[in-house]
């Protein structure tokens, strides 16, 4: 091999192994719009740039959007690069005061660019497959402002993916000493104390999910209860008609939830309606429960998926009234899981229970 020939292998060796790592991160100046680039230099504290971000991923997901419609594939690669270089930047953002991680924008951020992601799986399925790599370039970089996202939120508990493992986040947590110190997986689902032992001792999947469709039931009531007191009227009669005798306990205001925000209540019920399917799936696919015995977990919870969604109806009213944004998108996350849960019902059972 000639000495010209050894230095150009040598040259390409060094940039295959460079890889990602060695990109320069685009200016802000090429990926903010003008005015966004203004707000940005005037306002230096965490939460409103972390507003910011997510406002200019928002602009950038419509476009990528709108020129995946038309299949514009050149301006579809500029808006993934745009993308990718605005979760880069928000990750280097630093805040100056501990409560700024824990913020309302910090929240907001988080559940937009989950969406996105969500979004975003769906689009690239529909363009050529040689785009694949650079959706999940841009999907790894918004996974990865994520996870930083969660992390000061909730801590190290917080799941990293845009569905929760089957871990903490819905009661796998193995029975070590640590695993029962841990506190944090409480903020990340909305679940107390209480619930989650209870989702712990219970390792049968029929048990299991009976706790997961009573921690549903409880965040809707207390909406319920809610939506009574804003607007002194009872929910409306959607569905089958709850049994009487629960109005004779007690609110379930009294307790720990009195304390929870109306996103939390709803975000709740969303990470137990998906941890019922994450369990069932489980089972399934690893055959460590015969049929028959799938079959009758998930009857029992598609009975309960057929109350539940109507239910939602009464959710978007209460969206209304609050006028919320944290709300709303929470409402939107919890709509789609009941969704596919629905969806998933009517397929798993062959629609014997419509």
């Amino acid at each position: 091999m000639s000495c010209v020939s050894q230095i150009q292998l040598l040259v390409l060796l060094a940039s295959l192994a460079g890889g990602p790592a060695s990109e320069t991160l685009p200016p802000l100046e090429e990926v903010f719009s003008v005015s966004e680039l203004r707000l940005y230099r005037a306002k230096i504290d965490y939460k409103s740039r972390m507003n910011l971000f997510r406002k200019a991923l928002e602009r950038n997901s419509k476009l990528l959007s709108a020129y995946g419609k038309r299949s514009d594939l050149g301006a579809v690669l500029k808006v993934l690069a745009d993308m990718k270089a605005l979760s880069e930047h928000a990750l280097r953002e630093t805040p100056a005061r501990e409560k700024d991680r824990r913020s309302r924008e910090t929240k907001r951020l988080e559940i937009r660019a989950r969406r996105i992601v969500e979004s975003m799986e769906d689009l690239k399925l529909v363009l050529p497959f040689e785009y694949r790599d650079d959706f999940d370039d841009c999907i790894q970089s918004l996974e990865k402002l994520r996870k930083h996202l969660l992390d000061q939120l909730f801590g190290r508990a917080a799941p990293s993916g845009t569905r929760s493992p089957p871990e903490i986040a819905h009661g796998l947590l193995a029975s070590t000493p640590a695993a029962r110190t841990v506190s944090l997986a409480q903020s990340a689902d909305g679940f107390t104390d209480e619930e989650y032992t209870k989702i712990q001792r219970a390792q049968k999947l029929d048990r299991r999910t009976r706790v997961f469709l009573k921690i549903a039931e409880d965040r809707l009531e207390a909406l319920d209860e809610r939506w009574t007191r804003l607007t002194g009227k009872e929910p409306p009669a959607t569905g089958k008609k709850r049994k009487k005798k629960k109005k004779k306990k007690s609110r379930k205001e009294e307790g720990p939830l009195a304390f929870h925000a109306h996103w939390e209540l709803l975000h709740a019920y969303e990470r137990a309606i998906d941890g019922i399917m994450i369990n069932i799936d489980e089972k399934a696919n690893q055959r460590r429960l015969s049929g028959k015995e799938i079959h009758k977990v998930l009857k029992r919870f598609c009975e309960n998926v057929l109350q539940f969604e109507p239910r939602m109806e009464t959710m978007e009213k209460l969206a209304v009234q609050l006028d919320d944004d944290d709300y709303w998108l929470t409402l939107e996350e919890a709509k789609k899981t009941t969704g596919i849960a629905r969806k998933g019902c009517r397929l798993g059972l062959g629609g014997d229970l419509e």
